[in-house]
């Protein structure tokens, strides 16, 4: 998990998880690198991606119509969105991944 600027928060936000609940999840915490807000700038890189695609193109008539149509774009960016550090492959495929390389591991332990 990358971190930034936890202690300030800590005294702040009673429950932001401290170090001891993160390492008993068995999460290691890593600080984030200095000028690089990578959780912030992937969260703000979805937002715009998301405006670009759909929220700027369209006009929804009502609320229901929006929420469907941002159903359909999570459906489509996780069966077709390439994903580089999951070896190319989409969301909806990495799961697999993860329990086939597991369940690979977990054989070879025995």
């Amino acid at each position: 998990m990358r971190r930034d600027r936890w202690p300030q928060i800590w005294r702040r936000v009673p429950e932001v998880p401290d170090a001891t609940e993160i390492a008993f999840f068995g999460i290691e915490s890593l600080p984030a690198f200095v000028r690089a807000p990578e959780g912030n700038g992937c969260a703000e890189q979805f937002i715009r991606t998301l405006k670009e695609n759909l929220l700027w193109v369209r006009t929804f008539a009502t609320i229901e119509d929006l929420r469907q149509a941002l159903l359909a774009s999570r459906e489509t960016d996780n069966t077709t969105w390439l994903i580089e550090r999951h070896g190319f492959l989409t969301p909806a495929l990495q799961p697999a991944k993860c329990r086939i390389l597991g369940a690979a591991v977990r054989g070879s332990d025995r």
